[in-house]
């Protein structure tokens, strides 16, 4: 599951959470259990101290886990500025030494939309207080454009309009 975000922000220093409940549903006790979740690569995460991590790999060696027992784990993420928009998916798979006679249930996946937002600011200065008509004189203007983001802000276009009277 993940928190109640209708879309995460790329780039967005907002924390999210992804859950994930292991559960044993038996028939008996389940030994040597393994969660393994394989992010994607532009999600941050940060996930159980009792997890190893490889790459995007989390690793999460949960032991023995008698009939009708459950673990609860929780990883937090925010997602790279420069991913694009759409869907992505995170799947966790859990195994065990143990035989299970239901190996339909031992993955799960989550689909989080992520949604691009860009705050574009753009200013004009010129290097002059008068400019005298005729003078034969180039005058330079200085145009910056800036992103604040927290996206990163994609086929950016400034159109700069002169006035008729300028040549």
């Amino acid at each position: 599951a993940i928190d109640d975000a209708d879309c995460v922000v790329a780039g967005s220093p907002d924390l999210r959470t992804y859950s994930v409940t292991v559960r044993n549903k038996g028939p008996s006790t389940a030994h040597d259990v393994v969660l393994t979740d394989l992010f994607p690569a532009d999600l941050l995460a940060t996930g159980p101290s009792l997890c190893s991590v490889s790459g995007t790999t989390y690793t999460c060696e949960l032991g023995s886990m008698s009939k009708d027992e459950e673990i609860l784990l929780y990883w937090t993420f925010r997602v790279e500025p420069t991913r694009l928009p759409g869907l992505i998916e995170n799947t966790v798979e859990v195994t065990s030494s143990t035989h299970d006679p239901e190996l339909c249930n031992n993955n799960a996946t989550v689909c989080s939309i992520i949604c691009a937002e860009s705050d574009l600011a753009v200013t004009k200065t010129e290097g002059v207080e008068i400019v005298t008509a005729g003078d034969l004189v180039t005058y330079y203007y200085q145009i910056v454009g800036t992103n604040y983001g927290p996206s990163t802000a994609r086929d950016v276009k400034f159109v700069d309009v002169w006035p008729r009277e300028f040549a």
